[in-house]
């Protein structure tokens, strides 16, 4: 059984599809579920807080990932941490958005 994805627009859920250009806010399906495990995983979540309470600068997406040894791991979904279809220019910016937070 293959499952459909779908993404709220309005009161109506629309099924989500690679012509859609955004996915539940974010830029892609692989966007949004790597930045859902990094933040909803605690070990993760907190690997992450560490880097950025521990560097004098801000590490891109690639950096955090390489840090916390994720390169090539993919997320219990099945996505990849490192992918040609993630977007990094918003990944950097949620970790920038993190950082913000902590």
């Amino acid at each position: 059984m293959k499952f459909k994805k779908y993404h709220k627009k309005g009161d109506k859920l629309k099924k989500f599809n690679n012509d859609n250009k955004k996915y539940l806010g974010w830029d892609s399906y692989e966007n949004w579920n790597v930045m859902l495990w990094i933040n909803n995983t605690e070990h993760l979540y907190f690997g992450v807080v560490f880097i950025l309470k521990n560097t004098t600068y801000t590490p891109t997406y690639r950096e955090v990932v390489y840090m916390l040894n994720l390169d090539n791991s993919i997320t219990g979904d099945g996505v990849s941490y490192i992918s040609d279809k993630l977007n990094y220019e918003e990944l950097n910016l949620a970790i920038e958005t993190i950082k913000e937070s902590i």
